[in-house]
């Protein structure tokens, strides 16, 4: 076969030097015949040394197989501690569950008594009664969770959602910190892209895609978070719901006057809402870690980038900025359900859109006051229990 490959080449050689091709020829054929016997002589002194080497590896299998069966025993017993374990846990939550009417009639009997109390007892009482409610969550912690409806939509009525392993927690909710900061940033691009070329429509389906893609992973990590023990408002989750929903009808919406005149606005508000989000997303971020410190939010508790967490405390201008904000939500959204009579081929899009930019504007000012509200009762309670201090 050897020859056939190289005839030209073996031509044009016994044409230069013929007696020299035809020894070659000739060493050749007789290497190749002498070459089986070189083989088997070269097994033959080998033999011992792979009977050897197979001696080796049969004993090193075999230390294997034993390791790996032990390990295999360990692993089906922490299994089935690990099973038991969890049905030890769901016996302690269903107790739990059984519990919690008698603390409520605790708690009822302890609002009766308590103008009848003498201030040491009131304080002693609440101190018990709130080591009660302590126990309480914490029973109601090991619970299963099902999730939110979109969660159940994707995963299943059955599927438990609870996380155990804290390093996991933390995990979730890093990366969950980390996905909004960087998301914050794209938030802000693709409306200043969208203004520059205006006249490509494919741009603003991109933007609408990943503002889809963006809430609904918001709303997604964020359910998890609150089935693990964060202190999430269930409206920052509807808020995502809504906004998708407005990504929707925006992508639905066909190319003309009507798209292009609330794209025009919406872009800036948009641009607007961006900086606000990543100005509240650094300032929360940094007081987070002050509240941690403080015992004020949990280890889960996340920072809004929409709402409030707190009160800000030395940055006043943060509660103007969101409520104007809102107050261009609003705005927005009203001015879409008036020119929807303008733009008669767009009818359902300025409707549906401009409605749900209402809600958004209604849904942010109603849970930003509702935390303006506790942050002062939680004060004026404070500032109540250090008068009545200062009187004993």
């Amino acid at each position: 076969m050897q020859c056939l490959v190289e005839f030209p080449r073996c031509v044009r050689a016994a044409i230069a030097d013929p007696i020299g091709v035809a020894v070659g020829l000739r060493h050749r054929s007789t290497g190749a015949q002498n070459e089986p016997r070189q083989q088997a002589a070269v097994m033959a002194q080998g033999g011992g040394d792979v009977a050897d080497d197979i001696s080796l590896f049969d004993r090193a299998l075999a230390e294997y197989e034993a390791g790996q069966a032990n390990l295999d025993h360990r692993l089906a017993s922490a299994l089935e501690a690990l099973d038991a374990d969890f049905n030890n846990l769901e016996a302690l939550a269903s107790e739990g569950k059984r519990q919690v009417p008698e603390a409520g009639r605790l708690f009822d009997v302890m609002a009766d008594l308590r103008p009848f109390m003498d201030s040491a007892q009131r304080d002693a009482y609440q101190a018990r009664l709130d080591r009660v409610r302590k126990s309480l969550d914490k029973l109601r912690s090991i619970e299963p969770r099902r999730g939110t409806w979109v969660i159940r939509m994707f995963l299943g009525e059955r599927v438990n959602t609870k996380v155990w392993k804290r390093s996991e927690l933390f995990a979730m909710k890093d990366a969950y910190n980390n996905y909004k900061s960087k998301s914050t940033i794209i938030f802000i691009l693709f409306p200043l892209v969208q203004l520059l070329v205006s006249s490509h429509r494919f741009i603003g389906i991109l933007h609408q895609l990943w503002l889809l893609h963006f809430y609904l992973s918001l709303s997604l990590r964020e359910s998890l978070l609150l089935c693990n023990g964060s202190n999430i408002m269930p409206w920052w989750i509807t808020h995502h719901y809504v906004s998708m929903a407005i990504s929707v009808a925006t992508l639905v919406w066909h190319d003309g006057p009507g798209y292009r005149w609330f794209i025009g606005n919406a872009t800036k508000l948009m641009i607007w809402q961006g900086l606000i989000m990543l100005f509240q997303t650094q300032y929360q971020k940094s007081r987070h870690y002050v509240r941690m410190s403080l015992g004020k939010a949990g280890e889960l508790d996340v920072p809004s980038s929409e709402t409030l967490v707190e009160k800000p405390t030395n940055l006043t201008i943060l509660v103007p900025l969101l409520y104007i904000t809102y107050a261009l939500q609003l705005f927005t959204g009203t001015t879409l359900i008036l020119k929807s009579t303008v733009f008669p081929g767009s009818l359902w899009n300025f409707v549906i859109i401009g409605t749900l930019m209402c809600l958004l504007g209604v849904g942010n000012s109603i849970a930003t006051l509702r935390v303006l509200r506790k942050k002062r009762n939680e004060r004026r309670a404070q500032s109540a229990r250090l008068q009545e201090q200062k009187c004993q």
